[in-house]
């Protein structure tokens, strides 16, 4: 498939935000290390979505910035990008906060770990 070819459509902030903050509860909630896992890798899935459509927007708005539809998209992921990184914030919370960090360590490897400590300890609300 030539990049062309990639379907784009724009996430709807207002879903992904409350299918997030649905998937975090369940992955905070939930007494198993299978069934944080699950909510783990549908929070992961969900942020592939957001970001690949987050990409196709930034690459095709910079392949041609006279597009108008994809200056609005590249405006569009500007401005929710902030919110959008909240969630990620509190995922990551969650994450080194997990009472199953050690098997989810294993799981997944410990660079998402430290990605997740790192990006808190740099992270400003304002």
């Amino acid at each position: 498939m030539k990049f062309k070819d990639f379907p784009y459509k724009r996430p709807n902030l207002n879903e992904v935000s409350a299918k997030f903050e649905g998937l975090l509860k369940r992955f905070n909630e939930v007494n198993t290390f299978e069934a944080q896992n699950e909510a783990m890798k549908e929070i992961n899935a969900l942020r592939s979505e957001v970001e690949s459509m987050a990409q196709i927007a930034y690459i095709r708005h910079t392949i041609d910035t006279t597009d108008k539809f994809y200056e609005e998209e590249q405006n569009f992921f500007d401005e929710v990008t902030p919110l959008y990184e909240g969630l990620i914030i509190k995922y990551y919370r969650a994450l080194v906060n997990s009472k199953f960090k050690n098997e989810l360590e294993e799981k997944w490897g410990k660079q998402i770990f430290t990605l997740a400590e790192l990006t808190l300890k740099t992270f400003s609300p304002e």
